[in-house]
């Protein structure tokens, strides 16, 4: 049937030439299928995410044509407009990130990153918004560099991403404990370097947990937060342009995630399980807040 993208070459079961290319031509139908109903489910997805906020901006610019509201009332609107606007480009621009990560086009530009003054940068951005959130940012990090070869601009966001989420969703729901940790740390061990992310709050379970990576999902506990559902989504796009991978796990109480990737063999010597350890307080392995 024309436009049955589950349909299959069949095979003999001969395992001669004609099954092998039977084979091959069923792995390209079902990767074309895996596309297809990918690029289907974000238009979906999209079209449902931007249809509220498109009519909220539409109902507040109608809002300012009557002529009963008074300056500051039409300005208060006029803002408001102005932040789901933002919002929306913010959903436009993690949708680009991702595909780009998608394309593989950024290795191209691939460079020695020192995953410790990225970390220490994406910390120094986040550190008074975890305070103004009431929360104490805990930044960790070994005595030596830890170089991977990536993309550092994505590599930041991908950082930055799981702190935004970490203070979005890991401080409301942390009890009535005061100013609740969020921790950052970095370490390499083998071949591989590792940085995480870890939080205090309620976490994620079972299926919102298996699912978080899938762009647009969003569990129970963020649906109220505002957010896009592509934080992790990105995240994750980052980690596999770079041969890495993001992990997810319970923390009780919390959320830790982990972004692993391939440490730069070219580098000079670097930190490695045993090395040199975190640094002292007062340099970068110091808490923050």
């Amino acid at each position: 049937m024309a436009g049955d993208l589950a349909r299959r070459v069949p095979e003999t079961g001969r395992g001669d030439e004609f099954d092998r290319l039977a084979q091959s031509l069923n792995a390209m139908l079902s990767q074309n299928e895996k596309l297809f109903v990918g690029m289907r489910e974000v238009a979906e997805n999209l079209a449902h995410d931007l249809r509220s906020p498109l009519g909220r901006v539409r109902q507040r610019l109608e809002r300012q044509l009557s002529d009963s509201l008074s300056a500051d009332e039409k300005t208060a609107l006029a803002m408001e407009a102005l932040d789901e606007t933002d919002r929306m480009l913010a959903t436009f621009n993690a949708i680009l990130s991702i595909a780009q990560a998608d394309s593989g086009a950024p290795r191209r530009s691939f460079e020695p990153v020192d995953l410790r003054i990225l970390l220490q940068d994406v910390a120094d951005l986040y550190e008074p918004l975890a305070e103004e959130a009431g929360a104490r940012l805990r930044l960790a990090l070994p005595g030596r560099p830890v170089v991977a070869r990536g993309n550092r601009d994505m590599l930041f966001q991908a950082c930055a991403n799981l702190l935004d989420n970490a203070i979005k969703y890991g401080i409301a729901s942390a009890g009535p404990a005061p100013h609740p940790a969020i921790d950052l740390d970095l370490d390499a061990a083998g071949e591989r370097a590792r940085f995480a992310v870890r939080d205090r709050g309620a976490g994620l379970h079972g299926e919102a947990l298996e699912r978080a990576r899938e762009r647009f999902y969003r569990a129970d506990a963020s649906r109220t937060g505002g957010g896009s559902g592509l934080g992790l989504a990105l995240v994750d796009a980052v980690a596999r342009l770079h041969d890495g991978e993001l992990t997810l796990a319970a923390a009780g109480p919390g959320l830790r995630a982990t972004v692993q990737l391939p440490l730069d063999k070219s580098a000079p010597a670097q930190e490695t399980a045993g090395g040199a350890g975190e640094e002292p307080a007062g340099a970068a392995g110091a808490e923050h807040g």
